[in-house]
Order: structure tokens, then C-alpha cells, then sequence
């Protein structure tokens, strides 16, 4: 860190130190209360209720709240699709009944206070950097009739290098209670899928910082991590999508005449680093894939299995398809205090490539002739009481043995396992809305 020295401050400058303070203080808390429209409240408006009837401090849930929304946003124990009175557009021939837009829209502006200060220069600014509104977040969600739900955000990011735009972050289907009451529900489309996990990678108190860094180089560029659980993170330095990234083989190192091994190019498409603090498999923001979960042995447990679509990192990329399981047992479901504990495996077949950039290749790299498995493992618990909420997960990794063909370089020995461990904890001041 940088050594702090003291300097004489004129009034003047003191002045302008409080200014700044003053408007930095007002735009977090501007920026708090405005992260609270991630409650989606619609849901309160169509049920009539208040937003802490599902979450102990938006957006994390309480036991209710999770009911909800494994019920496909309908109440618990009810399969009905909430309202039903609808109102009609289009006139009497051509019109078409949908419920009060009210009902299902909400909009969610995301604001940043940021200043970055790095003892060495880099490509960053280390000016202090205020931007609002840096993403403009529109959610569709309910209900479209008698148990099945739907969910979209759209996302406009007002910010970047590209021209702004708007995408579907997360957009899905559920078929709710198949076969009987929370027997099984059946998701698909875009979604987190850790959502039922009890440290669920989409449902953090704060919004996580972004990282300034460049994954479409390797060795990428990285300027600043970011700010999350970093349990979530791939955690190893030195993986790649593969080299149906980046294109042809440049060329060929040998190093001591014990192999010839291929050479490509370093730079390739966008995200081909995976960057070490980068979420990832099962606990993505927001992934393709389907998934199956439900109660049928009653309210304590729940299980959760699916699948996550993706491509390979062979030199050809194929679709591969990511099976996970996910249990979760209720030890504790109070109306004032709630404990859970839940573990998951997820399996990733030939999901990255080990990468390398020896001195003489100067913009050269070369990539590990196997694509490696990787498996994912890992515990969370969570625990409530009224105003506290105290949360964690453990996460371990393990990946194969990369091996590049020259046995000078496979002399080299390489990490393959990883572990991370996330602890976070709220205390709501008051319940007052």
C-alpha cells in the first residue's frame, strides 16, 4: 500500500474534501435504496402484501420467500397462478386479457461510486469515477396461467466500450408442481443455477465490484479484481477455452529437441482467459440449461438436479452438457429465526484448456494437448435471526493433470486443486419501509 504522509490542507481544500464527501455519502445510500427494486415489487403488489413477507433485506430471502419462489412465484402451497382478474386490450374482436402490467414489471437502476488507486501504473484511470445510472435492469416475472412462471431481466448498460444495448441476463420457464405439490418443477432457459443453493451466487446484499481486465489476451491483463464471494471463483490462473478460440497454430516450440508442441497466438475471442476470479460452473451468474427440483419428502428437503449447457475446449469445440445435484435440508424454519445447510457436485467434461507462455515465444502461447475435466464440490449454511443473516460457503476444485506432449514441459508440476471458502453476514438496522 501506499505510505501515507501528512501535508498541510488549506480551509479551501478542506471544504472541497467535505463537498465530495457529502455527495459520495448521498449517492451510496441513493444507490442502496435503489438496489432494493431487485425485490421485484410486483410480487407485493399482485398479493398485496409487503416485500418483507418474502426477504429478510432485499434480495436475500427468508423461508417464505424461497417457497415462493420454488412454487414458480405463486404462494406456497397454492397452484392457482395468483390473480386472476384480468383486463382487456384491443378491443372486443382482436383484443387479448393479461393481468395489470403493474403485476409484472419492475425497474431496477444500478449506480457506482468508485476510485481506483494501484501503486504502479497501469492501463486503469485512478481518477474517481461516478456514473449513474451505469445498468438499467427491466424485469418480467409471474405467472402466465395455473403453474407456469416466467421470468425475464433485461439489462441496459449504459456504459463501456461498445454501444449500449439491451440483453436478456436471465430469461426462463417454469412448470411448476408435476406430478403433485412440489413434487417436481421443471426450469429452463437462462438462470443462475445455484438459486436454491444457501449462498446462491445471484442473491449477494451488495453488488459486486466489476473487475478491469482484459480475458481476450493471455497472459490477460488484469487491472483490479473485483469485489464478490471469491469461493465462487475458477480460482487457477492459466486456463483457457481452448485454441478453437484463437484460430490456427502459429508455429511450433520445441524447447531442448524433446517435442515439438504448437503455437498460437495470444490473443483470441472475447473471455478466452478465464480469469482466476471469474465465477464459474455451477455458480454462474447466469447460464443455459435446465433443471428438475422439488420437495416430495416433505418441507425440510429439497433436492435440485440439472444440467448446464456450454462448449467444449477442444480444438473444435462441441456442446457438452454440465450434470449437477444439489441437497438442501431446512434444520430450522421459524418465523423469526431459519438454519440450512446444503451441498452440490457439478461435473465439467472437457471444459478448459491448460495454457502456457514460455519467454522466447513473444506473443506466442501453447495449450495443453488434453482438455481438462473439471469437478466442482462444495457446502453452504445459512442462519437468520429477526435482524441478522449470516451466510457462507466452502468450494473446492479439482482439475486433471495437464499434459502438453514435450517432456520437458510435462516435468513441470502443475495445481490442480483449488479451495475457497466465503463468509458474509448482514444486520438489517430496521424493518421500517
Amino acid at each position: 500500500m501506499d505510505r501515507i504522509t501528512k501535508t498541510r490542507t488549506t480551509s479551501k481544500q478542506r471544504r472541497g474534501a467535505a463537498l465530495l464527501g457529502s455527495l459520495l455519502l448521498v449517492l451510496t445510500g441513493w444507490s442502496v435504496w435503489i438496489d432494493r427494486a431487485e425485490a421485484i415489487p410486483a410480487f407485493a403488489r399482485k398479493y398485496n402484501v409487503s416485500c418483507n413477507v418474502c426477504h429478510t433485506r432485499q434480495p436475500r430471502l427468508n423461508p417464505f420467500g424461497q417457497r415462493f419462489q420454488e412454487n414458480g412465484y405463486q404462494m406456497p402451497q397454492t397452484e392457482g397462478g395468483g390473480t386472476t382478474e384480468k383486463s382487456l386490450f384491443g378491443g372486443p374482436l382482436d383484443g387479448a386479457t393479461i393481468d395489470d402490467i403493474s403485476n409484472y414489471m419492475a425497474v431496477r437502476l444500478r449506480s457506482e461510486v468508485q476510485k481506483a488507486k494501484f501503486r504502479e501504473d497501469t492501463e486503469a484511470t485512478d481518477k474517481a469515477d461516478i456514473v449513474f445510472p451505469g445498468t438499467i435492469n427491466v424485469f418480467f416475472a409471474g405467472t402466465a396461467t395455473k403453474n407456469i412462471s416466467f421470468f425475464l431481466e433485461g439489462e441496459f448498460a449504459t456504459q463501456g466500450e461498445e454501444e449500449a444495448g439491451l440483453g436478456f441476463e436471465r430469461a426462463f420457464l417454469i412448470f411448476d408442481n408435476l406430478g403433485g405439490h412440489q413434487v417436481a418443477n421443471f426450469k429452463i432457459g437462462q438462470f443462475d443455477p445455484s438459486s436454491f443453493f444457501s449462498f446462491p451466487t445471484h442473491r449477494q446484499q451488495l453488488n459486486p465490484i466489476p473487475p478491469d481486465a482484459e480475458a481476450n489476451t493471455f497472459p490477460p491483463t488484469i487491472n483490479r479484481i473485483p469485489l464478490l464471494p471469491l469461493a465462487f471463483t475458477s480460482k487457477m490462473y492459466g486456463l483457457t477455452t481452448g485454441p478453437g478460440s484463437v484460430g490456427a497454430s502459429t508455429g511450433t516450440f520445441n524447447p531442448m529437441a524433446a517435442g515439438p508442441i504448437p503455437t498460437y497466438a495470444n490473443q483470441g475471442g472475447e473471455g478466452f482467459a478465464i480469469l482466476p476470479f471469474q465465477p464459474f460452473l455451477f455458480n454462474v451468474p447466469a447460464s443455459k440449461g435446465l433443471t428438475v427440483y422439488g420437495r416430495p419428502c416433505g418441507p425440510s428437503f429439497l433436492y435440485q438436479a440439472g444440467f448446464v449447457q456450454a462448449d467444449t475446449a477442444e480444438d473444435e469445440p462441441e456442446t457438452r452438457f454440465d450434470p449437477y445435484l444439489m441437497l438442501r435440508y431446512d434444520v430450522l424454519a421459524g418465523d423469526y429465526s431459519a438454519f440450512q445447510v446444503s451441498g452440490f457436485y457439478y461435473k465439467a467434461d472437457k471444459a478448459v484448456r491448460a495454457t502456457l507462455a514460455p519467454p522466447p515465444l513473444a506473443g506466442g502461447i501453447i495449450f495443453s494437448q488434453n482438455a481438462l475435466n473439471w469437478k466442482r464440490y462444495g457446502l453452504g449454511a445459512r442462519w437468520h435471526y429477526k435482524y441478522f443473516d449470516v451466510y457462507g460457503a466452502v468450494i473446492h476444485d479439482k482439475i486433471d493433470d495437464p499434459i502438453f506432449g514435450n517432456p520437458v514441459v510435462d516435468t513441470g508440476v502443475w495445481e490442480t486443486k483449488a479451495s475457497g471458502l466465503s463468509l458474509e453476514g448482514d444486520w438489517l438496522v430496521t424493518s421500517d419501509r
